[in-house]
């Protein structure tokens, strides 16, 4: 379910997609890190040997997105890869 953000009642959805809002929720982005920080960590240690600070650095680029990428997971490993 990670990878379908209309889990949470906060956001509207409307057939299965997140309306456009003023960013990411607090409480969907902290689902993320929990759920996606792990895989991302393993991912940015085949470039980096601070993987743990890339991953950080990218869900901070997330944070200030306006409005959210409708791909977060796939956002959020090419902002891990570049």
């Amino acid at each position: 379910f990670w990878d379908d953000p209309c889990w949470l009642a906060s956001w509207e959805c409307r057939n299965g997609r997140i309306q456009r809002g003023e960013g990411v929720e607090p409480r969907l982005l902290t689902h993320w890190l929990d759920v996606l920080s792990p895989g991302l960590v393993l991912f940015a240690r085949q470039w980096t040997s601070t993987p743990e600070d890339v991953v950080q650095e990218a869900f901070v680029k997330l944070a200030g997105q306006k409005p959210p990428p409708e791909d977060v997971r796939g956002w959020l490993y090419r902002v891990v890869r570049n």
